[in-house]
C-alpha cells in the first residue's frame, strides 16, 4: 500500500511541475521540489525491493509446505487418487505379462482384465475373520465402479455366459481366475472331484439350465492333479458318507487297475487317475438326456476335457472333445486307450 501511495505522490508532483511555469518559480523552490522528488523515488525503489523480497519468502514457505504429507494429500487428491494410479500401473503390468506369456486360457472381455487386476490389489488374510470379507467386498465394489462405472447395472440386467464350467470344489482351483474371466462370463458348477453322475439332480439341473436356457456353446469339465477325492478313492480310504460319492471314482480305478498298477509311484498313479476321471465324466455328460436332446435338435454344444496342474498353474487340454453324437463312444475308448497305452512300456508316469 505504501508503494502505491508513493507512486501516486510522484505522479501528482510531476503534474504540478508541468502546470507551474519555470519563470514563476524561484531557484530554492525548484531545488526543494527536486530533492523531494529524489527522496520519493528512492523510497519507491526500497518499497519495490521489499515487496519483491516478501513475495520470494512466501513462495519459499509454500514450497517447504509441499513437502509435508498433509499438504501433498490436499493438493494431489483432486488430480488423481492413489487407487487410480495403482490400477493404471497394475493394468499396464498385466498387459505386459499377457504379451510375454502363452498360457492356455480363453480370451477375456475388456472388463475381465480390469477385474482380475482389482482382485490382485489386496488379499484378505484368513486370520482377519469373516467381517474382513465384508469389508473387502465393499472395497472391491468401489474399485469396480471406478474402472467400469456401468458394470453392475449391466450385469444386473442379464447374464449371457458362453461357457459352463464343471470343476472340483478344491479351493485352489478358482474357475474365473484360471481363465481370466469376470462376473457374468462363466456359468459354474463345482463338486468333489468334478463328478457328473446321472443321479445327481444338482449337477444335471445346472447342465439343463446352461444348455436349454443360457444356450452355452461349450461345456468344460476340468479336473486337477493331486485331487484329494481321487486319492481317497484309489486308496479306498474309509471316510464315511463321502464314500458313497467317491465309489464312482473307485469304480473307474478298479476297471483299469491292472494297467494303472504298472505305475510304481503312487502320486503319479493318482495323477493318471485324475485324467481318466475327467474323461469318464465327459462320457457321462455326453450320454445324458440333456446333451443327447440338444444334439438331436442340432444345437452346437461342445464338451471339453481339461486338467489343471497345481504346481505350475497351467491348464492342459486332454485329447478328447465330444462334439458329434456318432463318434462319442469311439472317442471315449480312444482317449482311454491313449492314456493307458502310455503306461505300457514305462515304470514311472514321469517317463511318459
Amino acid at each position: 500500500m505504501n508503494y502505491l501511495k508513493d507512486t501516486s505522490f510522484i505522479i501528482k508532483e510531476e503534474q504540478k511541475s508541468k502546470e507551474q511555469s519555470p519563470q514563476n518559480r524561484s531557484s530554492s523552490e525548484i531545488q526543494s521540489d527536486t530533492k523531494t522528488f529524489q527522496i520519493s523515488i528512492e523510497q519507491s525503489i526500497k518499497n519495490t525491493i521489499q515487496l519483491h523480497n516478501n513475495q520470494q519468502e512466501q513462495k519459499s514457505a509454500i514450497n517447504n509446505q509441499k513437502d509435508q504429507p498433509i499438504y501433498k494429500t490436499i493438493v494431489t487428491a483432486p488430480q488423481k487418487t492413489p487407487t487410480e494410479e495403482k490400477s493404471e500401473l497394475l493394468l499396464q503390468q498385466s498387459q505386459d505379462l499377457e504379451k510375454s506369456t502363452g498360457l492356455l486360457r480363453m480370451r477375456p472381455k475388456k472388463f475381465s482384465t480390469k477385474f482380475d487386476i482389482i482382485k490382485n490389489i489386496k488379499r484378505v488374510s484368513q486370520t482377519e475373520g469373516v467381517k474382513s470379507l465384508l469389508n473387502y467386498n465393499k472395497e472391491w465394489a468401489e474399485k469396480i465402479k471406478i474402472t467400469e462405472p456401468q458394470f453392475f447395472k449391466q450385469l444386473s440386467e442379464v447374464q449371457n455366459p458362453k461357457y459352463l464350467w464343471i470343476g472340483c470344489s478344491d479351493s485352489r482351483v478358482p474357475a474365473e481366475r484360471l481363465t481370466g474371466l469376470g462376473p457374468g462370463d462363466l456359468f459354474v458348477h463345482r463338486n468333489v472331484a468334478n463328478q457328473v453322475i446321472h443321479t445327481d439332480l444338482n449337477c444335471l439341473s445346472v447342465v439343463q439350465y446352461a444348455v436349454e436356457v443360457l444356450k452355452v456353446s461349450d461345456i468344460i469339465i476340468c479336473g486337477h492333479y493331486k485331487c484329494g477325492g481321487v486319492h481317497a478313492a484309489v486308496k479306498n480310504t474309509k471316510l464315511g458318507l463321502i464314500n458313497n460319492w467317491l465309489h464312482h471314482i473307485r469304480d473307474i480305478y478298479l476297471r483299469y487297475k491292472e494297467r494303472l498298477d504298472q505305475i510304481q509311484n503312487f502320486e503319479e498313479k493318482c495323477d493318471k487317475m485324475c485324467e481318466l476321471n475327467v474323461i469318464q465324466q465327459i462320457y457321462n455328460l455326453g450320454n445324458s438326456s440333456i446333451i443327447q436332446d440338444a444334439w438331436e435338435k442340432g444345437q452346437q454344444v461342445a464338451i471339453h476335457a481339461w486338467i489343471y496342474d497345481l504346481e505350475d498353474g497351467l491348464i492342459e487340454e486332454i485329447d478328447y472333445a465330444a462334439k458329434i453324437k456318432e463318434v462319442r463312444d469311439k472317442r471315449h475308448d480312444l482317449a482311454v486307450d491313449m492314456l493307458l497305452d502310455d503306461i505300457q512300456n514305462c515304470k514311472s508316469f514321469s517317463e511318459i
